[in-house]
């Protein structure tokens, strides 16, 4: 059990006293929350600071994610997080952005949750 479930589920506990129909109910509202968090992440901000590339710089430059076109590979776009490409190439620019936002999104639910990304 993750530092936030047991957080989440602490603060539940009393709130949700008056409406103990089922065992352990704050752990499934804790887990409700927790699932749904991934999706209140915001997507990243694109800018395109040189043809074919495109920065996002999420905590004021603190994580710079970066999405580019291969240009010994015709159409072959790759996303890097401070530098570090990840190895899969995406068909557009889009699908590569799509790719770094739910890297984004992992990571952010990965700190929240004490797990991995």
């Amino acid at each position: 059990m993750t530092d936030a479930r047991e957080k989440l589920a602490g603060a539940l506990s009393g709130i949700l006293e008056h409406y103990r129909s089922a065992d352990d109910i704050e752990y499934h509202a804790a887990d409700a929350i927790l699932a749904a968090l991934p999706d209140m992440v915001p997507d990243l901000v694109w800018q395109m600071t040189h043809i074919n590339y495109h920065r996002s710089d999420p905590f004021d430059g603190a994580i710079r994610y970066t999405v580019r076109e291969n240009i010994n590979q015709n159409g072959e776009w790759h996303w890097y997080i401070n530098g570090s490409r990840d190895p899969k190439p995406y068909l557009s620019l889009e699908a590569a952005k799509a790719a770094a936002n739910a890297h984004h999104r992992a990571t952010w639910f990965a700190t929240l949750t004490g797990g991995a990304a």
